[in-house]
């Protein structure tokens, strides 16, 4: 009998199942543990990006909070001053320190320096404001703005213009390639006005004493100029270099701080009316040089900052301000012109630095007329010896009603009989009224007219006929006649009784007296005896004739071949043309502004030019900018760099641009 064996299906596939499940279990496991740990570490990550974040977040609204309250401030950055700023941001707290990299020099815009470094002001439709010509780029340190050319002319027109970090302001048009920074600094047919800021000049100098004489202090010294009112260009175009005594070096020309009011033209006497700067010329405190030692001479001008005179940044304490009046002009257009003025930093009267002044406003002269009589007649007291002794009747040696004059045809008579020795006859005329004619007056003329006829006398019957002022004698003709006659007036001037002007200053007396021959007799007439005096005093005038016309005739025009000009200060002549010309490499620099009726710029070169127009000093001129780095530093440590430049005209913080901003990681 077979045993049976029995076999169980799939015997080799049991718990299959449950390794798989366990694996699966562990893959899993491991898998969440995977995750959790990176779960772990994105929370963390999370976290410290968060805290950068924030970090970060804080130190740029610090940045651009100091940003923000430092750019209407017209004291940071200027003097290397330049506060930090604490903050808290984002429960962050650190600080944001300023560091100035580029000053801006003295000065805040439209309070003590113009807000434009050219400003044309002229009210009319029909002029161009501002010129600039030739194929060369003008760089410009600074706003410009132009009032004029709202009538179909250019208000601004320039071949090539570049004013980047600046406005271009116009009433009328502009023409011509003008590059700016935005396009909205470039604003023509505004159709506001730009109008002369009136602008004080300080206070001008007395005019009783004119064309002081320049003084030489020693030998090979340079010829020194002091403040005051001057008519006679002459001094300065043909200078006299031998003074007291002393030789000064020709060819320079110093100009002592203070105030010059030049009126050239008003004269007759000086008729030139031109000032030719041809020649080294310096005003203001003295800088690098003493025109006192000898052979000490002032340096070139040029370079960004003063030579031979001082500014506010050489702690300069005063200045030169000079005042054109009438028909005055400046042309400093020569090879041999070497010109450097530097204003007054603390001037008197007004904040403004203004180095050129074109007077505005004044007075036309009006020629004067004095006429001084005497008010009494009596015979001289004590009577002397003899028959000397009065004419009659002595109210005809006055005035007779309607006439207002002595010298009316009303006459005093006085018979000299036969004597031996001669008779003599005398009047005293009293209480004329003194006339003094004021310092710097022109066309002064002094006339003493004496009316009188000798009657019934033969020649050589006179001994004498005089009239005594003090102690001016006048010797007066005799005017014979055999039969009543009228007087003769005789007219006594200056010019040939030069001692007239001091007997007559103040009030006075004149004696009349008439005196025979010996033995012989004639019947003196006097008519009467009167002074007249005629002057057109000086007065301040205002820009007048071609200046004022700008019919080609500058106020100030510099360059055109090899010229330096210099002027520390601003030019201010509202009525007046100025005008700069590059030709043959001529040098200027203008660093507080122009502010004139219209500006031409000529023949400007392909080379740079842009320290020519500015306000600000520097090489080149950075104009009314600065630039400031602020660092934020959170916790301890440097986050946040950025390097900002700020455009402070025409008005403090005008503009601001961000150079470089750097952000810095840990």
């Amino acid at each position: 009998m077979r045993a049976a064996v029995a076999r169980r299906r799939g015997e080799s596939e049991r718990g299959a199942s449950l390794v798989i499940a366990l694996a699966m279990i562990l893959i899993i496991s491991v898998a969440i543990v995977a995750v959790l740990a990176y779960a772990a570490t994105s929370l963390h990550t999370i976290s410290v990006i968060k805290e950068q974040r924030q970090i970060l977040y804080a130190a740029d609204g610090a940045v651009q909070t100091a940003i923000q309250s430092v750019r209407g401030d017209a004291t940071v950055g200027t003097g290397g001053s330049c506060p930090s700023l604490n903050y808290s941001a984002m429960g962050k707290s650190g600080t944001v320190a300023c560091t100035v990299v580029q000053a801006r020099g003295p000065g805040t815009p439209s309070v003590d320096f113009p807000p434009y470094a050219l400003w044309s002001v002229g009210p009319s439709n029909a002029e161009t404001g501002i010129n600039v010509t030739k194929n060369g780029t003008l760089f410009v340190g600074g706003p410009i703005a132009s009032n004029e050319g709202a009538g179909g002319v250019d208000g601004v027109s320039a071949s090539n213009l570049d004013i980047t970090g600046y406005t271009v302001e116009a009433r009328g048009n502009c023409s011509g390639t003008i590059t700016v920074a935005d396009p909205a600094d470039l604003k023509c047919n505004t159709g506001l006005t730009y109008p002369d800021p009136n602008y004080p000049s300080q206070t001008l100098p007395a005019l009783s004493s004119p064309n002081p004489a320049p003084t030489c202090t020693v030998n090979n010294g340079v010829l020194q100029f002091s403040p005051g009112y001057y008519t006679n260009v002459g001094m300065f175009n043909s200078p006299t270099y031998t003074q007291g005594g002393k030789n000064c070096k020709s060819g320079y020309l110093y100009f002592q701080p203070g105030v010059y009011y030049f009126d050239f033209g008003f004269d007759p006497a000086f008729p030139q009316t031109t000032w030719n700067m041809d020649i080294t010329i310096v005003g203001g405190e003295y800088k690098g040089w003493n025109p006192n030692t000898a052979n000490s001479a002032p340096p070139l001008p040029g370079g960004g900052t003063s030579k031979g005179c001082k500014t506010e940044l050489d702690a300069a304490t005063s200045g030169v301000q000079f005042i054109f009046g009438g028909v005055s002009q400046v042309d400093a257009s020569s090879n041999s012109s070497q010109v450097e003025l530097c204003a007054s930093p603390t001037p008197s009267g007004t904040k403004q630095q203004i180095a050129i002044y074109g007077q505005k406003t004044g007075a036309a002269p009006t020629a004067q007329t004095a006429k001084s009589i005497a008010t009494s007649t009596v015979p001289p007291t004590p009577s002397p010896v003899g028959l000397w002794t009065g004419l009659t009747p002595v109210n005809n040696l006055l005035p007779i009603s309607p006439a207002t004059s002595p010298i009316d045809g009303q006459v005093a008579a006085y018979p000299l009989p036969s004597a031996n020795p001669g008779s003599s006859v005398a009047m005293q005329l009293k209480g004329f009224p003194g006339v003094t004619v004021p310092g710097g007056s022109i066309n002064v003329s002094y006339t003493l007219n004496i009316a009188h006829r000798e009657i019934g006398s033969s020649a050589g019957n006179i001994s004498s006929l005089q009239l005594k002022i003090g102690s001016c004698t006048m010797n007066v003709p005799v005017h014979q006649s055999a039969v009543p006659a009228p007087p003769i007036v005789d007219p006594f001037t200056a010019v040939t009784t030069p001692c007239l002007p001091a007997a007559v200053a103040s009030g006075f007396n004149a004696t009349f007296t008439a005196t025979a021959a010996n033995n012989k007799a004639f019947t003196e007439n006097l008519d009467g005896v009167e002074l007249i005096v005629n002057w057109t005093p000086p007065a301040v005038r205002a820009e007048i004739g071609c200046v004022a016309a700008i019919a080609g005739c500058d106020l100030f025009h510099v360059g055109k071949n090899k010229a330096a000009v210099f002027v520390w200060g601003t030019v201010y002549a509202p009525l007046a043309s100025v005008s700069a010309d590059f030709k043959n490499m001529s040098i200027f620099e203008f660093r507080r502004g122009i502010v004139a009726r219209t500006i031409q710029n000529v023949d400007v070169p392909p080379s740079d030019s842009s320290g020519s127009f500015c306000l600000g000093y520097g090489t080149p001129c950075a104009g009314p900018s600065r630039v400031l780095r602020f660092t934020a530093t959170v916790a301890g440590s440097t986050r946040l760099v950025a390097l900002v430049q700020y455009f402070d005209a025409p008005t403090i913080g005008r503009s601001v641009s961000v150079l470089s901003w750097n952000e810095v990681r840990s």
